[in-house]
């Protein structure tokens, strides 16, 4: 991380691996950063620590903005789920949990987004995109 402390990737991994080592603060910071970086999961590893932390209204009040961003947001959609469930609310997070298994037909059917010739055969991790066909994965990892 002293190589790249403006890694916005590295910083959302970080943030994860504290989550799941229940090291709220240093979850939290990191968090705060990938939002101020403008990381489009930043609102969603937010929510992941706040829930992970017993904040489940918090949660669902970053879970929201994160939606908005990103509404094809799968991990924040059952992230939301299990935050509106904590809360007592069992219909949004059954709606939450359906949205989040929903399959998006017009993902899984199209073309690369960077060639647009070869069909779709990448996951992107870690927000499982389906976006690039096996080259253009192979060539963008090679150039980051």
């Amino acid at each position: 991380m002293e190589q790249w402390p403006t890694h916005k990737r590295a910083i959302m991994l970080r943030c994860e691996a504290r989550i799941k080592l229940q090291q709220w603060d240093g979850a939290m910071e990191d968090a705060d950063a990938c939002i101020a970086m403008g990381l489009r999961e930043g609102h969603r590893v937010r929510g992941a620590a706040h829930l992970s932390r017993g904040s489940p209204r918090d949660a669902v009040a970053d879970l929201n903005i994160a939606l908005r961003i990103e509404p094809s947001d799968r991990k924040a959609w059952r992230l939301r789920s299990k935050a509106h469930e904590a809360l007592g609310n069992a219909r949004r997070a059954a709606e939450d949990a359906a949205e989040a298994e929903r399959k998006d037909e017009d993902a899984d059917a199209g073309l690369c987004v960077v060639c647009i010739d070869e069909p779709r055969a990448t996951r992107l991790n870690p927000c499982d995109h389906n976006a690039l066909c096996a080259e253009c994965a192979r060539e963008c990892q090679r150039h980051h």
